[in-house]
């Protein structure tokens, strides 16, 4: 999907924690990530690394769990969802967060500031 979306032009997104192209134990999926090699990722820390983006990064990129309690704070900076990796489970990680249910890992969300 990222690589569809962004065709060859290169680009840089900040991503928290670890990037699409990483393991939860930022083990690299090779495979994937030859695929994609105009896409440079600017590694955040955890926790409140969201209020850490520069002022001038367009994209932002986490998993539901890294960005559920940050979506607020990136609304009021301007940022707009482009796309989830899975629009589907992201509705149930929606409703299973709002019952305080455990969510479903690894859904992917791609923020771009407008």
């Amino acid at each position: 999907m990222l690589r569809g979306h962004f065709d060859e032009r290169p680009v840089t997104i900040y991503s928290v924690n670890r990037t699409p192209f990483e393991t939860e134990h930022r083990l690299p999926f090779v495979f994937y990530r030859q695929g994609a090699l105009n896409l440079a990722f600017c590694r955040l820390g955890p926790g409140d690394s969201v209020r850490l983006v520069p002022a001038g990064a367009e994209y932002v990129a986490g998993t539901f769990d890294q960005i559920k309690e940050q979506r607020a704070f990136l609304d009021s900076m301007g940022y707009r969802r482009v796309f989830v990796s899975s629009a589907f489970l992201w509705g149930i990680n929606e409703f299973l967060d709002a019952r305080g249910i455990n969510t479903i890992n690894d859904i992917w969300v791609l923020y771009q500031r407008k």
